[in-house]
Formats: structure tokens, C-alpha cells, sequence
């Protein structure tokens, strides 16, 4: 996406929920953001769901880092996920860039797997724990964002003579309360 690129409003029953947030431009090399082309505190808060611009600047420095120099469009997608993602705190941001990160270094190894004549084993090990590690980390944001909320469904009940069964919704709880009165 090119500077001033927005990222769509999602749409709910029809109706826009939020303003558009601003991707900003990042380059690479000599092109990492300077004063001037840096993000402004606003567009980093929003984009990182973060309450001060302090720790969306560390977290967009930190991303920068960690994708180094010649990843400019890793740099992008980082910066185009946290948009579309729009995380809610600093921590699914955190996540956010680790994911990415995590990805990053899946794209770097599988090339580096298929480069030659061979596939190296190492490569392959390397790639797999990167794989795993990608897994849990979006198992991780996806519970994250589900406040920690299980579902469990049951297909299937057998009730023997004499055995009871509930049907319906079970929520865990204290014990009941019994009007007196």
C-alpha cells in the first residue's frame, strides 16, 4: 500500500463502525521513517490500540528491529496486520508483530529450504518449530480475544436406566439462591 493508504471501515448490520485507520509509509535502509516520515502519535496509538504514544512508538521501533534491514515488505505487512487486526491493548499488539515476525522468518527458512538442489534437513527442522511456533501464537491471540471463553459441544450422550442428563446451557457458578419470603 502506498503512503496515505487507508485501511477499510468494517462493516456491522450495514453500518460503519470506525474511522479508517492511517497505514503510514515505511521503508527500509536508508528509508526507515525519519522525523519527518514517521507516523504521528495519533496514527501509532490507533494503529497499535495502544493509550500512549510512548509504547506505540516502542512497538513500532521494536518492530522495525526485530524484521531488519532488508525485510521492507515485512515491515509493511507488519504495520498493514496491526490495521487490519486493529488490536484492543499494547499486548495484542505484541502479539501482532510476533506473529509477523514469526512469519517472516517462516517465508526467510522455506526459501532457504528450497534453494539448491536439495532440501537441507536443518532448514526443515528449523521451519517446523517456526510453523509450531506461528500455530500457538495465533491459538494465543485467538484466546486472548476470546477473554479466556471456552465452547465445548457434545455430539453425543448416553444416559443409562437411572442416569439423568441436562440439555441445555451449563454455566459454572455459586450456589443458588432460594427466595425467602
Amino acid at each position: 500500500m502506498k503512503q496515505g493508504d487507508t485501511h477499510p471501515p468494517e462493516m456491522t448490520d450495514g453500518m460503519e463502525q470506525e474511522a479508517p485507520i492511517k497505514i503510514p509509509h515505511v521503508g527500509c535502509g536508508a528509508d526507515l521513517p525519519t522525523a519527518e516520515t514517521m507516523p504521528s502519535d495519533d496514527e501509532l496509538k490507533a494503529l497499535f490500540g495502544t493509550k500512549t504514544p510512548e509504547t506505540a512508538r516502542a512497538l513500532f521501533g521494536s518492530a522495525l528491529m526485530a524484521l531488519g534491514e532488508d525485510a521492507s515488505s515485512f515491515r509493511k505487512l507488519a504495520v498493514s496486520i496491526n490495521a487490519e487486526e486493529q488490536p484492543k491493548s499494547a499486548v495484542e499488539a505484541m502479539l501482532l508483530l510476533q506473529i509477523v515476525t514469526t512469519h517472516a522468518m517462516v517465508s526467510r527458512l522455506a526459501m532457504s529450504a528450497n534453494f539448491g538442489d536439495q532440501v537441507k534437513e536443518h532448514h526443515m527442522k528449523m521451519l517446523t518449530s517456526a510453523l509450531t511456533t506461528f500455530t500457538r501464537q495465533v491459538e494465543t491471540l485467538r484466546r486472548l480475544r476470546a477473554n479466556g471463553a471456552q465452547t465445548v459441544r457434545i455430539e453425543h450422550v448416553h444416559v443409562n436406566q437411572g442416569g439423568q442428563a441436562i440439555v441445555g446451557q451449563v454455566t459454572k457458578g455459586g450456589e443458588a439462591k432460594h427466595d425467602e419470603g
